[in-house]
């Protein structure tokens, strides 16, 4: 399907995996570029909590969102991966001195609260998915847990996380501005430069007003985890998308009433707050492109999701399914 997009800037770890070309490999993220990609090609790729891994020696993007991750074929290839890389780092002022113990023998499901924010499942750019995601959440039900439907509040969440993500990158960047060497960068992708010069005349103002709304989100996503043990919604709504779709579009206008507001997505919650999450694959859309679900919990339960995952991914196989060769034809 070369038509189509591996969507994320972890797109050459999560393909390398899955084509066989490495065992597994190491992907960063700052607003979903381990789970997008994962979703897309079929792979398993975990995004642990904000800080439980080193960014040292990996290219800063957005200093209070970064974070660094394992991509394998399965939930125990995630855990073995973590297990090696975690820890407190004093080169990475923002990691915590939190070393990461994996155990491949998931502890039960019976009991565990999930929630599952419908409003993802329901969606229109979902429908014709939706039976292959409630089929999923269906194992977990089998395997003892409660699945329990939530929605999220209406909030900014895809403008804050914007804002904060441009103007820390145009901070991060400043040097390839000033020399001018960002002429000669991302000529496939002008908007993305203009963004970050525009951002680097934002307002302080601005950027406090972000980050005293990231922090309202983080209060509401711990609310919401005291409710659930996990919180769970489709990676993304379809299979892989069409390659030659707009890479950086401006972002729409603010709703108008009457129209409805823009549906909140799990996503962007994870990622201003900091959760761990797991995207796993749960089946293929009508075109024969992965699906996948993302599993999140607590800040620091990454044991909790792989927990719940490796239990799902021995009812199923949808994580072993291949594309039948020759796959580049």
């Amino acid at each position: 399907k070369l038509d189509r997009s591996t969507q994320g800037s972890s797109s050459g770890t999560v393909v390398g995996v899955v084509a066989g070309l490495i065992g597994f490999g190491i992907g960063t993220a700052t607003g979903g570029s381990i789970v997008f990609p994962a979703s897309a090609v079929g792979a398993t790729g975990l995004r642990p909590t904000f800080g439980r891994v080193s960014r040292f020696g990996c290219m800063s993007l957005a200093w209070s969102l970064d974070k660094i991750g394992p991509v394998g074929r399965s939930a125990e290839d995630c855990g073995l991966i973590l297990q090696a890389i975690a820890g407190g780092d004093p080169r990475d002022p923002g990691t915590a001195d939190r070393p990461f113990q994996f155990s491949t023998t998931p502890g039960s499901l019976k009991g565990t609260r999930i929630g599952v924010h419908r409003p993802e499942i329901d969606a229109p750019d979902a429908g014709p998915n939706r039976r292959a995601f409630d089929e999923a959440l269906n194992v977990f039900r089998r395997l003892g847990a409660t699945v329990d439907d939530f929605v999220l509040p209406v909030r900014p969440y895809q403008e804050v996380f914007m804002h904060l993500t441009s103007v820390e990158s145009a901070a991060s960047f400043r040097r390839l501005f000033t020399d001018g060497s960002v002429n000669g960068l991302f000529p496939y992708n002008w908007s993305r430069r203009a963004d970050w010069m525009a951002a680097s005349m934002a307002p302080a103002y601005d950027y406090l007003q972000a980050q005293r709304i990231r922090q309202l989100i983080v209060m509401e996503a711990d609310a919401l985890l005291q409710r659930f043990d996990l919180v769970v919604c489709p990676t993304f709504p379809g299979g892989a998308p069409d390659r030659y779709a707009p890479t950086s579009p401006p972002l729409p206008p603010p709703p108008v009433s009457p129209a409805p507001p823009q549906l909140p997505r799990l996503n962007w919650v994870g990622n201003l707050s900091g959760l761990p999450g797991l995207s796993f694959p749960c089946g293929f859309d009508p075109d024969g492109m992965p699906l996948a679900l993302h599993l999140m919990a607590r800040p620091w339960a990454e044991q909790r999701v792989l927990d719940a995952v490796m239990h799902f991914q021995r009812e199923t196989d949808w994580h072993t399914r291949r594309p039948p060769y020759p796959w580049r034809a």
